[in-house]
């Protein structure tokens, strides 16, 4: 990964949180390049641009109630000297038979209405951010 012109981190939200398999993979990648430095604020030795995926159950209205806690957002401009993007899409499909499962405090219909209506916008919206991606690389290879 530290070879790569820039990456997509993916991670659906459990519970506000990125997943533990998620949290431990960016945890082992980010760590090595922590300093406990006042002068020097990363290892790294280049700029990366990474961006974060995620995807969840809850409604973007349910999120701004309580944001989603991804620490790793947070220093990713301090270790990789470039501002993360963060694209979210909100209240998926979760399981291909909903009957088999409790569903009663929301609509499968609703559900299934928003997936129609929205999943290829996140599909649109998860390519511009890889064109975006590679617009930061060219720039960063140009300076």
């Amino acid at each position: 990964m530290s070879n790569a012109d820039a990456l997509i981190f993916g991670s659906p939200i459990y519970f506000m949180e990125l997943t533990g398999v998620m949290h431990s993979c960016l945890e082992r990648f980010y760590f090595p390049y922590v300093t406990y430095s006042a002068e020097q604020q990363t290892f790294f030795k280049r700029k990366l641009p990474i961006a974060f995926i995620y995807t969840m159950n809850v409604t973007q209205d349910w999120l701004q109630k309580m944001p989603i806690a991804n620490r790793f957002a947070e220093v990713t401009k301090e270790l990789f000297g470039v501002e993360p993007e963060i694209v979210c899409a909100y209240n998926t499909w979760q399981y291909p038979d909903y009957e088999k499962f409790e569903h009663g405090i929301f609509s499968v219909e609703q559900k299934k209405h928003h997936r129609e209506e929205n999943f290829p916008k996140e599909l649109a919206t998860a390519k511009q951010l890889g064109i975006s991606l590679v617009q930061k690389v060219n720039q960063i290879n140009n300076q």
